[in-house]
């Protein structure tokens, strides 16, 4: 028996009231929110009602689609953190991953320490926190701001007596990576001059470029750049650009993947900075960092 059959036998049992669209999967029922006078039924199969949101399941969720179970979860939870959080914005959407967390609201403890040779006000500037509690507890979050939103995290394992599932650094699902352009809030405040950036792989390194007096940006891992992030850097005036992902194998074919989509809108120059790291035989820019405050 299909999934669509189980559906309609579940609502033939029920004795509801439901019409098959034609052409279409949908099976068009009256919404079962109690607190819903659904005279004109808006609500389909296994996901919402389009007019007040309210969910509902027909089956046990070992035999549903995984993508419908979720969508009807996830609509669910975000009417029950809305009412939680009254400041609820819609952009808090991005934030939620299948597990059905959410990371922001509440933030843990904000940091205020140097961490990894990152000043204390460099990691302010980025809203970099330390979690306590929940799925990301013993992680430092990285939320990716742009213009005052924040569309998803990185987050790094720091505390060894924590939850240590997953790699060193995770993400959020559904993070438009491609499109962001990291740190751009902390860009704007701390450099005039965006007319030359340094693009390296991941956050940490961004970060350490900065606080080491040089623009720079993440590309996050080997991942290309959507057109968006390129308008986005043209619009902060960026001219010039050096790659400089990390110093090995892999780094190299990222830097050559991405390198056509860069050279197409901009001027892909040498910068003295990365040429100095890249003869220190260090991998990436917080390792050079921390090798240079060690010897100071």
């Amino acid at each position: 028996m299909s999934y669509r059959e189980i559906i309609i036998k579940k609502l033939q049992d029920m004795d509801m009231w439901y019409e098959e669209v034609p052409g279409s999967e949908w099976i068009r029922v009256k919404c079962m929110n109690p607190n819903h006078n659904d005279t004109n039924p808006s609500a389909g199969i296994n996901t919402h009602c389009f007019s007040c949101q309210h969910n509902f399941m027909f089956v046990n969720e070992n035999n549903a689609d995984p993508d419908l179970l979720w969508k009807a979860k996830y609509q669910n939870f975000k009417r029950q953190v809305q009412d939680e959080y009254p400041d609820f914005d819609s952009i808090v959407e991005t934030q939620m991953d299948r597990n059905l967390e959410i990371f922001l609201p509440p933030v843990a403890e904000m940091l205020t320490e140097e961490w990894r040779g990152l000043s204390p006000e460099l990691l302010a500037d980025a809203g970099a926190y330390h979690c306590t509690h929940g799925k990301y507890r013993g992680r430092y979050v990285f939320p990716f701001y742009e213009d005052a939103k924040t569309y998803g995290f990185d987050a790094r394992i720091v505390d060894a007596s924590a939850n240590m599932v997953g790699a060193k650094w995770i993400r959020n699902r559904g993070a438009p990576v491609k499109d962001l352009v990291y740190p751009k809030d902390t860009l704007v405040k701390r450099f005039p001059d965006l007319s030359h950036i340094v693009i390296c792989e991941g956050v940490s390194d961004a970060l350490s470029y900065i606080q080491m007096g040089v623009p720079a940006i993440a590309s996050f891992g080997l991942t290309p750049p959507s057109n968006t992030r390129i308008a986005k850097l043209i619009r902060l005036g960026v001219q010039q650009v050096t790659l400089a992902f990390d110093n090995d194998a892999a780094g190299i074919e990222g830097m050559l993947k991405v390198l056509p989509l860069y050279q197409e809108w901009f001027e892909v120059v040498p910068h003295p900075f990365v040429n100095l790291i890249n003869r220190s035989g260090c991998k990436d820019a917080n390792e050079f960092l921390l090798k240079h405050k060690e010897k100071t």
